[in-house]
């Protein structure tokens, strides 16, 4: 199920110098019960401004920060109030999220629905990546803004059936890391690749698959990636069938990416893990997992947690279960959320900056 966040509300936690956003649909309560205590709130969340359009449907928001402060956020707007047709829209704020720029779109084409990633690169250069379903194919395409205006959008990949996750980093001067999952049908199904493009010499390396199908708990879907400060590359998904976590890394250097390690495995979260997101900041490894208290879809008890090492460049120092930390939860109390798309959490990182949340 792709992610859709309709009617989404954002609550913002501190977290060692991270921010973690929270998606959920609404309605939503809460329960006392919880498994372990939470992390509580370093201060409130500012009063949201509004960055799409009045009367525009959007969904599934992005944000990235560029390295000159300017902001942007990526989202789907719906064509004509047209859920099942939408494409991806970009809006800039430089002025710290005061006022944003009116939405425009990234790239234009028939599909029925999109999903977005963007980030920004030491140059100030955004780049997106988006998955479209075009006449029952899924694709993948790239663009950047180097210029003021988007690159004409280039073909990655082409699958018959859905893609549910993508996303991007710029891991070094001039170089961008993008990872997805596609479904090939069987044997293959879901695969969780990478590509890597290079800036100065417009080129594309890469086209590795992560995920290995000698098994099916180890197909892959909503893969998420992170650089650390020497250029590793961290990534982790949710396995297909199973609902564990992997994590795998690429090193500077490496010509392939480690076989993927369980991140989760024999403890609370075992077969109720989806969702993952990955944050380095200070050599550390940050992972958010959307945890389901009972497993399944629809009205359920769900919270965000997250676990860490502490060791981002060494390696191989990340890929044992054992030399993380034990799973703490950081959203407090289990929300409920309601029977209907979206019904699960997505946890999100961004760096604070200034102690200001993203």
């Amino acid at each position: 199920m792709v992610k859709q966040f309709v009617r989404s509300v954002t609550l913002l936690m501190a977290l060692l110098g991270l921010a973690t956003a929270v998606y959920f649909s609404a309605p939503a309560t809460t329960t006392a019960e919880t498994p372990f205590p939470p992390i509580p709130l370093r201060e409130r969340v500012p009063v949201p401004s509004q960055i799409s359009a009045v009367g525009k449907n959007v969904d599934s928001p992005t944000l990235a920060q560029a390295p000159n402060g300017q902001l942007m956020v990526s989202f789907n707007q719906w064509v004509a109030g047209n859920a099942e047709n939408s494409d991806p829209y970009y809006s800039i704020s430089a002025n710290n999220g005061q006022t944003w720029t009116t939405p425009a779109p990234i790239a234009t084409l028939a599909n029925t629905k999109s999903i977005t990633a963007i980030t920004y690169d030491s140059n100030n250069v955004a780049h997106a990546v988006w998955s479209e379903t075009q006449a029952d194919t899924t694709k993948i395409f790239y663009a950047n803004r180097q210029t003021g205006s988007w690159s004409a959008p280039l073909e990655l990949a082409s699958a018959p059936f859905a893609s549910q996750g993508v996303d991007i980093v710029a891991s070094r001067p001039g170089v961008v890391d993008v990872i997805w999952d596609i479904d090939y049908g069987p044997p293959t199904d879901g695969l969780v690749q990478h590509k890597r493009f290079t800036l100065s010499g417009g080129t594309w390396t890469g086209g590795t698959t992560l995920t290995v199908n000698d098994s099916f708990t180890t197909f892959g879907l909503v893969p998420a990636i992170a650089a650390d400060s020497n250029g590793n590359l961290h990534a982790v998904w949710q396995g297909q069938f199973d609902a564990q976590i992997y994590y795998a890394r690429l090193n500077v250097g490496a010509s392939a990416w480690t076989q993927p390690s369980f991140l989760v495995s024999t403890d609370i979260l075992s077969g109720k893990s989806y969702e993952p997101d990955v944050a380095v900041y200070n050599n550390t490894v940050y992972v958010g997992i959307s945890y389901r208290q009972d497993g399944t879809i629809g009205t359920t008890f769900q919270s965000v947690f997250e676990r860490h090492c502490g060791n981002a460049t060494g390696a191989t120092s990340c890929l044992a279960p054992t030399n993380w930390s034990a799973i703490r939860n950081i959203s407090g109390s289990f929300l409920k959320v309601a029977e209907q798309d979206p019904f699960y959490i997505a946890p999100q990182f961004a760096l604070m900056q200034a102690g200001q949340y993203r």
